[in-house]
């Protein structure tokens, strides 16, 4: 899968508040790649499918969580666009 150094803003995108502290995410990039990720912040796992009219690749990883505020409620007031 081949990608691009040119960093790029995306501007439509949609976030579905799972569960407690499960949210998946999802956009469709200029690029043509759709990514589509499942981030659990209990466990800091998240699992994305990225794809487009070729590929389906699916990636799992984890996070970190970085600064002091509550999580989930950042999360769903960026969420709440």
């Amino acid at each position: 899968m081949a990608g691009s150094d040119k960093a790029t803003t995306e501007k439509h995108y949609d976030c579905v508040k799972l569960g407690d502290e499960m949210f998946l995410v999802t956009y469709l990039a200029s690029s043509g790649w759709t990514l589509t990720s499942v981030l659990d912040f209990d466990t800091g796992v998240v699992i994305s499918v990225a794809s487009n009219d070729k590929q389906v690749v699916v990636q799992h990883g984890t996070f970190d969580i970085v600064g002091t505020h509550a999580v989930s409620d950042n999360f769903e007031a960026w969420a709440g666009h």
